[in-house]
């Protein structure tokens, strides 16, 4: 487990069809989302991303940064900056001090767009994936980890759950 996991929540809703899973299907983790992506020149995306790195989409083992679509005519010049849902939305204004510090770096925000995510299981942490299919009232506690052999005490009501809880990755 990584310690991202320990902090970590996805901004994305899992399915509500995994509630309750004994046997785990990786595809019903399957989630589309939209986040907001602004376009800023390939010399600016490490400014930009400092900048804004709070507000940056933080997804499992997805780039913060996209290429743009093929048909984009600045596709070789720009990148796709893409922002948190939870941070950032197609219509909220940036302050004053945001705007100064994007134009300075060649980033118009006419540029703001809507971007679509698609997620699987691999995006989600332990904590998003066991939140997900163990029912509302009950939550694997503490646990530890050495090496990747993970030790979970398990409830006498979370019995029924242990080889799904057994198979995640860490």
């Amino acid at each position: 487990m990584s310690d991202q996991s320990a902090s970590y929540r996805s901004p994305f809703s899992l399915p509500a069809s995994v509630r309750g899973m004994k046997v785990l299907d990786r595809g019903a983790f399957a989630v589309t989302g939209k986040v907001a992506g602004l376009k800023v020149p390939t010399h600016s995306v490490l400014a930009v991303s400092k900048r804004f790195k709070h507000w940056q989409l933080k997804v499992p083992k997805m780039p913060a940064v996209a290429q743009l679509s093929d048909d984009d005519t600045d596709r070789s010049t720009h990148r796709l900056f893409l922002f948190s849902p939870n941070h950032v939305q197609l219509g909220d204004a940036f302050q004053e001090g945001d705007r100064t510090f994007l134009l300075q770096y060649g980033v118009d925000l006419a540029d703001i767009q809507q971007y679509t995510v698609n997620l699987t299981y691999e995006n989600f942490t332990y904590d998003d994936v066991l939140d997900a299919i163990l029912p509302r009232d009950f939550a694997v506690g503490g646990f530890s980890v050495i090496g990747h052999i993970a030790h979970l005490n398990l409830k006498d009501e979370l019995l029924e759950y242990k080889n799904i809880i057994g198979c995640f990755h860490l």
